[in-house]
């Protein structure tokens, strides 16, 4: 396992003022021998074609930035799900003063209209992940249980939507990314590696029935739903591994983007701000990618520094300008 020799400078911020396009990335340094998620906190800069600009060390956590999104008011959020902590970047790079919205396993985050934020509860169950900490819920034997819960602008928790989670092979992901329909009533959301594309009505608080499903109970055959993110159409995109489908509202398949070439994990994804392009990372090759929606060419892509084994591109965000 590689480690951390000279902090001094590797702890240098150079991270710039956003700029429209630009696209940042959660890959925290991983050094820890004995956490195989755990090490120095980090988001990387790249112009929008993907040329490197900053380094931002973050502060306050010391596991995976993931699922990294922007608000309404250019905001960057990102989630350390081992250690409960939501990380908050201006758009000048400077992280904002931490604030607690709750001692739970947010992961992910989608923003509405009126100021509501609602949060994907990546972690559920009792059982930790063995190769890395992981905290509990207090006063509980349970690490999450795998809920959407509800924010008011104000940062006041609202409600929480006790959800399905799919079945998936580790036995503690819940709702690990979740996009906002542009209606704004209902969210698409995933349980990792699981074999179900879920939707939930928010105005009506209820389960909807799965947008799509992948036959058969094989948990190791790879035919999994990861990430998604919907389109200005209300169409959906949804990292399969090595591929990227595209989903109609009524669940028909269609399009099929092969990223094959980049390796097998794509288990993140976003639309860029011009409705055009998307961004897509990989957890095990390290690779990033954008690429044209309407024709599946990629566009520019970039190789960061941690491939497997050391799993560290934990998430993808474009800055809209």
């Amino acid at each position: 396992m590689t480690r951390v020799v000279d902090y001094r400078y590797v702890l240098e911020d150079t991270i710039r003022p956003f700029e429209a396009g630009d696209v940042l990335l959660g890959c925290t340094y991983l050094n820890d021998p004995t956490d195989d998620h755990a090490g120095l906190g980090r988001i990387l800069q790249f112009d929008a074609d993907l040329k490197p600009k900053g380094v931002l060390w973050t502060r306050d956590h010391r596991h995976l930035v993931m699922g990294l999104t922007f608000d309404r008011e250019r905001i960057l959020w990102g989630f350390d799900i081992h250690t409960q902590t939501v990380l908050r970047i201006d758009r000048y790079g400077r992280q904002m003063p931490p604030h607690k919205f709750a001692h739970r396993a947010l992961g992910a985050a989608v923003f509405a209209s009126d100021g509501s934020i609602y949060f994907g509860e990546t972690l559920t169950g009792k059982t930790p992940y063995r190769g890395s900490h992981m905290e509990f819920v207090p006063g509980t034997d349970c690490i999450g249980y795998g809920r959407i819960l509800k924010f008011d602008r104000a940062f006041e928790p609202v409600e929480e939507f006790a959800v399905d989670n799919a079945r998936e092979l580790s036995g503690f992901k819940g709702v690990t990314h979740l996009s906002l329909h542009p209606g704004e009533r209902t969210v698409a959301y995933t349980t990792e590696t699981g074999k179900r594309l879920m939707r939930y009505d928010l105005v009506e608080r209820r389960q909807l029935p799965d947008l799509a499903v992948v036959a058969g109970d094989d948990l190791y055959d790879r035919r999994w739903f990861i990430a998604l993110a919907y389109l200005p159409d209300a169409s959906l995109l949804v990292t399969r591994g090595d591929y990227v489908e595209r989903y109609a509202e009524d669940g028909r398949v269609i399009q099929t983007i092969d990223l094959a070439r980049f390796g097998y994990g794509f288990a993140q994804i976003t639309v860029c701000a011009d409705g055009r392009h998307a961004l897509t990372s990989n957890i095990f090759t390290g690779i990033a990618c954008k690429f044209e929606i309407a024709t599946g060419r990629v566009v520019a892509h970039v190789q960061t520094d941690h491939v497997s084994p050391r799993r560290s591109l934990a998430g993808i965000a474009e800055f809209p300008g």
